[in-house]
């Protein structure tokens, strides 16, 4: 599976254990499993947008299509984004596929949520565990994929009007992290742009998750408000 350079056409770049997750839809037929992605990611960044309402997510859901259409997982990783917070565990889907954009184990060392952390890292563990049991020959390929196109992240990957990976991920490290002590929780769908490996205009798509994730925070601050009163 890995003999495509990254920022080429269909070079595959994530972990063994994303092919052995989606095999049993790639047993379907065409037709049908392009039918499915399509509609769930189309679901998916229609849910993100939803606090928008129509006059704003209806246009954003129509920016998004060039996403939806082409079957990429940045609407499910602006996902994990959203449901992160609550759920640790999903951020094993991002580790396991563009990995470098995986901030949310950043943000819980930062605020010391170590509940939180550990149920992220063991689940990152088992996944890799169990994969790796039914296909160490992939897991191998992969590790060595990775060393070898370890030296591209120094150029731009992607598009050429962007930094290289090398400047980015640190700048999205420090702004997750600083987020983190801040309680600025938008600053993680922006630091996983940042993040981003192969960084091209559909990787902007993450950016959906902030609707959520302000929505999420305005009712916390009404709870608080409603409990400071009682």
């Amino acid at each position: 599976m890995y003999t495509t350079a990254p920022g080429t056409p269909d070079a595959y770049l994530y972990s063994p254990a994303f092919a052995q997750a989606v095999w049993p839809l790639a047993q379907l037929p065409w037709t049908i499993f392009v039918l499915l992605c399509t509609v769930g990611l189309g679901a998916g960044l229609a849910w993100l947008l939803k606090p928008l309402g129509w006059k704003w997510g209806f246009p954003l859901w129509l920016a998004g299509l060039p996403e939806i259409i082409s079957g990429n997982i940045f609407i499910l990783m602006a996902m994990v984004a959203v449901a992160g917070f609550s759920r640790p565990e999903s951020w094993a889907f991002v580790a396991l596929t563009k990995i470098t954009p995986c901030v949310g184990p950043v943000w819980f060392l930062v605020r010391g949520e170590w509940a939180n952390l550990a149920r992220a890292s063991i689940t990152i563990a088992i996944i890799i565990g169990l994969s790796a049991g039914f296909a160490p020959g992939l897991w191998h390929e992969w590790f060595v994929f990775l060393i070898n196109h370890f030296g591209e992240s120094t150029g731009p990957i992607g598009s050429p009007f962007m930094p290289p990976p090398a400047v980015r991920i640190p700048i999205g490290i420090a702004l997750v992290a600083w987020g983190a002590l801040r309680d600025k929780r938008w600053c993680v769908p922006v630091a996983m742009v940042l993040c981003t490996p192969v960084l091209w205009l559909g990787s902007f798509t993450l950016l959906a998750a902030l609707p959520r994730i302000h929505a999420a925070q305005r009712e916390n601050v009404e709870e608080s408000a409603l409990d400071s009163g009682v």
